[in-house]
């Protein structure tokens, strides 16, 4: 892979040369995501518009709270291309994946420089298959495989399904219950699908008006009035979707019943429940963070937080402190432990 040729502090190979980190970080502005791991370390997938063109770069941080400092990352990856989402895949290879502009996937492991104390992020595998940009990844919960289904440890496609949605899929999650054969997918056109991959045709959707291709419809969701442009598990039959609206859309997935809560009045970009499932996080392209308490039947506003001062792209609760932090356009990332105390 090569670098950013715009960038001086990266090499040809895209490695980041942390003794000019401070350069970079302050020309890459935007973050898109963040990652926690189990024992605290941390990713920010950050995007930076240089010319014409979005670049994109991930930086890790061996304390989340140390995020996003300059002084403090250790090492970073840096990529022609803009990045949308990545994920965790090992604690203890310390092994990230992570989807780019140009349909790319990449899983890059954490090592050792010959130099004491010096780290790099060192690409193991990457494979292009899809046609266009990768804007979610979904993780199954033994970080074995992800959507579209590939095998992680060589990258190989098992499976390509195609005409389900007629836009861009805008967001996938795994089901908590069984994350290796059930996930659900949202997408621009305004339906949402569940996918079994254990069935000979895992699901379908609209019809292809290109290729005139239909067939039996697995749709849990289809609002042609608006986009669909997050969705995530609440539980194991009921999933949580955001809309281009700003609108949260509950569904039970057996028998797709639908309650709505009003949340932005602008898209809803990602959407995380807490780790005990008691709290969902909201962001999106507004500088409003919003926590809302979902363990009753009704989704009930509970923190509202306006320091951020662009869009709320990435969310991540701590593993073990069970503390939310956001991170945005404004290159800040900010930690919320006062949700603590709704607990």
């Amino acid at each position: 892979m090569a670098g950013d040729q715009g960038v001086n502090n990266s090499t040809d190979e895209g490695f980041i040369d942390t003794s000019y980190g401070s350069q970079f970080f302050r020309a890459a502005r935007h973050i898109d995501f963040l990652d926690i791991a189990e024992d605290g370390w941390a990713i920010l997938g950050k995007s930076n518009l240089n010319s014409r063109y979005w670049t994109g770069s991930i930086w890790y941080y061996m304390n989340v709270d140390d995020a996003p400092r300059e002084e403090k990352y250790l090492t970073g990856f840096d990529c022609k291309a803009g990045i949308n989402d990545g994920k965790i895949l090992s604690d203890v290879s310390q092994s990230v994946i992570f989807g780019k502009d140009d349909g790319e996937i990449t899983v890059l492991c954490l090592t050792e420089s010959e130099k004491e104390h010096e780290f790099l992020f060192r690409p193991e595998v990457s494979a292009l298959e899809h046609d266009d940009m990768v804007l979610s990844l979904a993780v199954s919960a033994d970080k074995s495989q992800f959507i579209i289904k590939w095998k992680v440890d060589k990258l190989e496609v098992e499976h390509r399904y195609k005409y389900a949605h007629t836009q861009s899929v805008m967001s996938v999650a795994t089901s908590i219950e069984d994350s290796n054969n059930i996930c659900v997918s949202c997408s621009l056109d305004g339906s949402a699908i569940l996918w079994d991959f254990r069935q000979p045709k895992p699901a379908s959707g609209k019809q292809d008006v290109h290729n005139n291709n239909y067939t039996d419809l697995s749709i849990i969701l289809d609002d042609a009035s608006c986009s669909l442009t997050a969705v995530s598990w609440q539980n194991n039959n009921e999933v949580i979707i955001g809309t281009s609206w700003g609108t949260l859309k509950f569904l039970d997935v057996r028998n797709k019943l639908i309650t709505s809560h009003p949340c932005y009045d602008r898209t809803i970009h990602r959407i995380l429940p807490s780790n005990d499932r008691r709290f969902l996080a909201v962001g999106g392209d507004t500088h409003i963070l919003k926590v809302f308490d979902v363990s009753s039947d009704s989704a009930v506003c509970v923190y509202e937080d306006t320091r951020h001062e662009d869009f709320i792209h990435g969310l991540a609760w701590h593993p073990k402190t069970q503390n939310l932090y956001s991170a945005g356009w404004d290159a800040k990332v900010l930690c919320h432990n006062s949700i603590n105390q709704e607990r």
